[in-house]
């Protein structure tokens, strides 16, 4: 993989030195070379990079380049690209040293990190040979891309990563960003992907055969009907501990006869621990079908509101719904003021103060810049006061409050993408003024700059993650953006060991 560095960040080099360290301790492996070298690589690419720092990690990719290539002579990469910047920079220090030298470099080295390994080679070669990585090179770890203030991109160069797409579900469960279909090239997707936010790796976990309901099947369990991932595009995905809720989504359906009722709207849980899926039978006020919508978990955690969308015919909806999780009952919320949002779908919307938070969205013709608060207790909508410049409008872009801050990233406005990153202070509703700043410019044609991008916040590693989009091109890159403060990386470190 190689990681770059994309707005709004200063000249920047990441240099890591890379000393060789010579030993006295003479090896007692029976391996004769260069098999003992290639046994070695075999081995080390099997122990979980977690073990390894990232001076040990570059390391080893410069001796084995070395070994296997001879010095270097790969032109000096761009500062941005911080990652290969730094493995060009360890490789090139090695100047002239001949190939059996740093065979032999690389296996002391591995004598200091893992005293003994040949004596469990069986297992670790097994290892190795079934995943097909015998390159040396151990990988590089998020902590290694921190850089306060900047978006980093990081672009997978292998095979094992989701296609890129637009309008996915996402949802970020301590380290672990979760994927949901999508849509690419005219299609809906029906894929799960699961990207370790320490490891920097792709997984597409196959969910267990479900299987049917038998006759002898426990009371109650009518409401959790077995079911596989839809294709679709556009839903929701809340996290509720250790699973995700999913509502909605814009699905292949045919045309409606006249005068057929909308489709209702389609609710799931998903067990991450199995990656199984439940169909959830809701009673009561259900809403009708929809994508393009939002859902906020309610304080209390028991109850999930969904807001605007799109129909199935694809008209922009303005009604509010409230799915008591308790008993599955949908309920639609009256609204008492006269003054209330145009309808709408592609806007983003959060929970503050037990309040609900709009901004932006549109239609086909139409996209918006306003910001509007909904007081759930009387149903009543106000628009606060802006203070300072508004943003431009837009829908599609996505958010992630962090405290009172509202960070706000890509969209478009029926003519190009957004090329910015705001944050919107909130700290003042719902009587005080929302004003606008923005953060950092993003260049046009970035992943970042994309419609149908998700954007969320990693509280324990306090970093914003962007996933996916389209702006002319489908993107798949998965960006990371550190906030201030040195929390996150702490927390990281200490969940790295623990793995």
């Amino acid at each position: 993989m190689w990681l770059t560095g994309d707005v709004c960040q200063p000249e920047n080099t990441f240099n890591h030195p890379v000393q060789v360290q010579q030993t006295s301790q003479s090896s007692s492996c029976p391996i004769p070379y260069p098999e003992r070298f290639h046994s070695a690589c075999r081995y080390a690419s099997s122990i979980p990079e977690s073990h390894y720092n990232d001076e040990t990690r570059l390391l080893f990719y410069a001796l084995h380049k070395q070994a296997t290539e001879g010095p270097c002579k790969d032109s000096k990469p761009w500062a941005w690209n911080i990652v290969e910047s730094a493995k060009w920079q360890s490789w090139s220090q090695l100047n002239n040293m001949s190939q059996m030298e740093a065979m032999r470099l690389y296996v002391r080295t591995l004598d200091e990190e893992q005293p003994e390994w040949w004596t469990r080679m069986p297992e670790a070669a097994a290892t190795a040979a079934d995943e097909g990585d015998t390159n040396g090179d151990v990988g590089v770890s998020i902590s290694s891309v921190f850089q306060e203030g900047t978006w980093v991109v990081i672009q997978q160069d292998d095979t094992k990563k989701p296609i890129p797409r637009y309008e996915q579900g996402a949802a970020l469960l301590g380290s672990h960003l979760y994927v949901m279909g999508g849509h690419y090239g005219g299609r809906y997707l029906a894929d799960v992907w699961v990207y370790n936010l320490n490891k920097l790796q792709w997984t597409a976990p196959q969910p267990p055969q479900q299987e049917a309901a038998e006759a002898t099947a426990t009371e109650g369990s009518a409401l959790l009907a077995a079911a596989g991932p839809p294709a679709a595009a556009g839903w929701s995905v809340t996290p509720l501990q250790d699973k995700l809720l999913v509502i909605g989504g814009h699905v292949k359906v045919g045309k409606l006869k006249k005068g057929e009722a909308l489709p209702r709207i389609s609710v799931w849980l998903v067990d991450v621990a199995t990656l199984s899926w439940s169909s959830l039978n809701t009673t009561g006020q259900v809403p009708c079908a929809r994508g393009g919508h939002s859902a906020c978990l309610l304080t209390g955690g028991d109850k999930v509101l969904v807001y605007g969308g799109e129909d199935s015919h694809r008209r922009p909806l303005p009604d509010v719904h409230i799915l008591d999780l308790q008993d599955l009952s949908w309920s639609t919320l009256t609204i008492s003021s006269k003054v209330q949002p145009a309808a709408r779908s592609g806007h983003v919307a959060t929970l503050h103060n037990d309040k609900l938070v709009i901004f932006g969205g549109g239609s086909i013709a139409n996209c918006y810049n306003d910001l509007w608060v909904l007081d759930l207790e009387n149903g009543a909508w106000s628009k606060p006061e802006l203070q300072g410049p508004a943003p431009t409008p837009r829908a599609g872009h996505s958010a992630a409050l962090v405290g009172d801050q509202w960070y706000m990233l890509g969209g478009g406005n029926n003519i190009k993408g957004c090329t910015d990153m705001l944050v919107g202070d909130l700290s003042q509703l719902p009587e005080g003024p929302i004003s606008w700043q923005r953060v950092c410019s993003v260049p046009p044609g970035s992943p970042l700059s994309s419609e149908g991008i998700s954007l969320l916040h990693a509280d324990d590693l306090n970093l914003l993650v962007a996933f996916g989009g389209y702006n002319g091109k489908y993107h798949n890159t998965v960006s990371v953006y550190k906030l201030s403060g040195q929390e996150g990386q702490d927390q990281l470190q200490q969940e790295q060991k623990q793995e």
